[in-house]
């Protein structure tokens, strides 16, 4: 409630098409369980796509082996209750993943100071028109929340869209 209170909370969404990162998660899953010891998820995916997009939008303010390294440790923590305080402060951004529960679409509620969370929900199998052809697509329904007295709509969706767009272009997440 204090967040709803002391913000301007606004939330944004768009649907990125997630085909060609699933089938590159399984391209490189072998490779990062054998280097890391984990396999990748689309959260840590999504969180590589994330970091770079606030790097280049810095308004809204490692690579995919460590970062699924980091996630999974701090997950396991969370789920068994051991995840200490300190290690939940001094964050500038979340992201918040929903899909795994079924949940397609959802409004992130911030987490003060920070200016902006993302809601990640389901990927769903759609039908989609691609040059006159109808494909079946993976779509990722995506919703970012920011708090509009840091920070106007325009470079909020910027960032959403470049967000999508690493989404949509796995190879930019390690080139």
């Amino acid at each position: 409630m204090d967040s709803l209170h002391n913000s301007a909370q606004l939330t944004m969404t768009a649907r990125a098409d997630v085909t060609a990162l699933v089938a590159f998660k399984k391209e490189i899953e072998q490779d990062v369980l054998q280097r890391y010891g984990v396999k990748p998820t689309m959260t840590a995916l999504i969180a590589r796509a994330v970091v770079l997009a606030l790097g280049k939008h810095p308004d809204m303010n490692c690579t995919i082996g460590e970062l699924a390294k980091q996630i999974a440790q701090v997950t396991e923590k969370a789920r068994n209750g051991t995840l200490a305080p300190e290690e939940m402060r001094g964050s500038t951004f979340t992201i918040t993943n929903l899909g795994t529960y079924g949940i397609e679409w959802f409004t992130p509620i911030l987490n003060p100071p920070e200016t902006g969370i993302l809601g990640v929900g389901a990927t769903q199998p759609i039908p989609v028109y691609i040059h006159d052809q109808l494909e079946r697509r993976d779509i990722m329904p995506l919703s970012l929340t920011f708090d509009h007295r840091v920070l106007d709509g325009a470079p909020a969706a910027k960032f959403l869209n470049e967000v999508k767009y690493r989404l949509e272009h796995p190879y930019s997440l390690v080139i």
